[in-house]
């Protein structure tokens, strides 16, 4: 996003450099939140990501800002379209929201493979789940040394970096597609990769979502014992969920 379209976008919601600079939470529950959040990335070269709860906010990010193009996130996906395109003889891809517009960022690769919602096992790009809603992360980009100007002050953007609005409440809460979960087990897996948990929150009893998930994966490695379990950590900044994973 250059400073011009943020400029346009404060314009259009009548923000004022103070409405701006007051910020009271760092996630998105209107409007005014995302502008704020770009405009303090956009300020101070600073990634952050602030997460996205309210489905009306949800679809206003999807006709307000829309997207340039899409591609695969998330250290499953991205892993998934990798294994399979290096000629791993079966790579099993779990997502527990899969209608067509995630589907088809999948490599279209026939042993690239996940379930549909019978449970049965189709090349993941293939599958419409046509219930599921799209899960999208806006991944808003800013160059370095682009500028801004709001109330007699002028902005810089000191370095090139990126803010990120996610809308994710199905991993957010940790949930398992369970036609993947009792399909899957029927599969001669050498590994497993699990990844995601960071996500959760302390606030939103993310503590007892990751003991849940635990006892599945417990249950899962006793029908598997051969198997190679892997749980990846990422960046955990809630120091609680960090000790719970």
């Amino acid at each position: 996003m250059s400073g011009q379209n943020l400029l346009a976008l404060i314009k259009k919601y009548s923000l004022s450099l103070k409405d701006l600079q007051n910020i009271e939470h760092c996630s998105i529950l209107s409007e005014t939140d995302f502008i704020k959040g770009v405009f303090k990335s956009f300020t101070l070269g600073a990634a952050e990501e602030w997460i996205c709860e309210n489905k009306k906010i949800y679809e206003w990010l999807k006709e307000e800002i829309g997207y340039d193009y899409l591609q695969i996130g998330g250290q499953g996906g991205i892993m998934a379209n990798v294994l399979a395109t290096v000629g791993v003889q079966k790579v099993f891809a779990h997502t527990n929201s899969l209608p067509k517009l995630q589907a088809e960022q999948f490599a279209k690769l026939d042993n690239l493979l996940s379930f549909d919602e019978k449970g049965e096992i189709k090349p993941a790009y293939q599958i419409d789940r046509k219930n599921d809603l799209p899960l999208i992360h806006w991944i808003i980009e800013f160059k370095r040394g682009d500028t801004i100007e709001l109330d007699g002050q002028k902005f810089k953007c000191p370095k090139a970096n990126r803010f990120i609005a996610t809308y994710d409440p199905l991993n957010l809460k940790l949930v398992l597609d369970e036609n993947f979960m009792q399909n899957v087990k029927s599969e001669p897996l050498d590994f497993v990769v699990l990844s995601g948990f960071h996500a959760a929150l302390a606030k939103s009893r993310g503590e007892i979502l990751i003991k849940n998930v635990a006892e599945r994966i417990k249950d899962w490695k006793a029908s598997a014992p051969n198997t190679i379990f892997h749980l990846e950590v990422a960046s955990t900044q809630d120091l609680l969920i960090r000790k719970a994973i």
